[in-house]
């Protein structure tokens, strides 16, 4: 029976985020609240009207992958999770080394894949979520979907080279198992 009603969730998901489907998708508020707390962002670099959490935001027209922010900026990135995730990791990873920027991201703990090794792992702060990510689609008030993988943030700091490390990030006050 509980294999029934993974496999049943699982496909909720898939049919939701299927690539015919909106790459759109909210970060959690809570999330979101305790990770502004500590950095303070200045940008969102892959938001709409509808789900921005910053003033200044780059969307699908304005191309945040093609953009330079300079030192000082403070990006917060919940990029879309489907074949050009590894461009958004490698993007923020050379933001941070080259330009000074310091980016937060909100990643699928896929640590088998290519780009957490290559980008991720020896390079960034790596923060494992305890439990799952509740995602809405659009506005707020949107109907929740339940990742059915784990996640992770991952912070590339400014001018650090091989600084790698890994934590498990406590839960965040209203975060929802």
């Amino acid at each position: 029976m509980m294999a029934a009603a993974a496999a049943t969730r699982s496909i909720r998901w898939k049919a939701a985020t299927s690539p015919s489907a909106s790459e759109v998708w909210r970060t959690p508020d809570a999330l979101y609240r305790a990770l502004d707390q500590e950095f303070d962002f200045t940008i969102d670099a892959a938001a709409d009207e509808s789900n921005a959490k910053c003033d200044e935001f780059f969307d699908r027209e304005s191309d945040a992958l093609a953009q330079t922010f300079g030192p000082g900026a403070r990006v917060f990135c919940n990029p879309p999770y489907g074949r050009v995730l590894e461009l958004w990791v490698k993007r923020a990873m050379i933001g941070a080394q080259e330009h000074g920027e310091l980016w937060c991201m909100v990643l699928p703990a896929r640590t088998g894949n290519r780009w957490f090794h290559r980008y991720c792992l020896p390079h960034a702060e790596v923060r494992f979520i305890q439990g799952r990510l509740n995602f809405a689609k659009g506005n707020v008030t949107a109907k929740r979907f339940r990742a059915p993988f784990d996640s992770m943030v991952v912070v590339f700091r400014p001018y650090r080279i091989g600084e790698g490390h890994i934590r498990t990030q406590p839960t965040f006050p209203g975060f929802e198992r």
